[in-house]
């Protein structure tokens, strides 16, 4: 209740977000929560009353989030939560490790025309070695690793693919916002790209995703 109280507050108040941002937010933070199920039609007349809102800024907000791949709509009958699945966890990590190859790529092209990104690689190093909490942690490292890659429209990309990730693993406890972290889980992807070993960060990636991708997996029930 606490966080729908803050929603209205902000709709009501005129905060710097706009209607449509903060509802959107709502939206997407309940259905990466799993307040809103996969599968489950949103009950758009109860949001709307909920937020206090009309029904434009909850349609933009719809679009936005069909675009993100976490709802879809059919003309005249209205909008579900999309469902999950083994193909479509198959398909959003095969694009998360090819984005993240990609931008392996251009930090070593970054790297070989004079651009300093090893202070921040280091940073990262120097971040992994306290123990940190939760999903957060992990979705920023891999974040991080992204914006490293000087590439707006890639960093864009995954930023909407990001959301149906935590959506995954928050469906299946993979990684609760409680449970420690272990503070070397990125450094074997770090420590070869800081030596300019990008052929092993490379590796290390591919078997970072290809184990948490397993995890997730096995605690989510795909039969339901």
């Amino acid at each position: 209740m606490a966080e729908l109280d803050e929603i209205i507050n902000e709709i009501t108040y005129h905060k710097p977000k706009t209607v449509v941002e903060t509802v959107t937010d709502f939206l997407r933070k309940s259905i990466i929560a799993g307040n809103l199920k996969p599968g489950k039609k949103i009950n758009s007349k109860e949001i709307i009353d909920q937020l206090g809102i009309s029904v434009i800024p909850f349609r933009e907000a719809v679009r936005t989030l069909e675009n993100e791949g976490l709802i879809f709509s059919r003309p005249g009958r209205g909008s579900w939560v999309a469902d999950i699945s083994r193909k479509d966890l198959e398909a959003t990590f095969e694009m998360r490790e090819m984005m993240e190859i990609f931008a392996v790529n251009l930090i070593q092209k970054h790297v070989k025309t004079g651009l300093n990104i090893r202070e921040e690689l280091n940073s990262m190093a120097l971040d992994e070695n306290t123990e940190k909490t939760g999903s957060e942690f992990c979705a920023n490292f891999h974040k991080n690793l992204i914006r490293l890659a000087n590439n707006e429209k890639l960093l864009y990309l995954y930023n909407t693919l990001s959301n149906n990730i935590r959506r995954y693993q928050s469906l299946s406890s993979a990684i609760r916002d409680e449970l420690s972290v272990n503070g070397e889980l990125h450094l074997p992807i770090l420590k070869p790209l800081i030596s300019g070993d990008y052929k092993k960060a490379k590796r290390e990636i591919k078997a970072h995703l290809e184990g948490l991708k397993k995890e997730i997996a096995e605690r989510i029930d795909f039969s339901r």
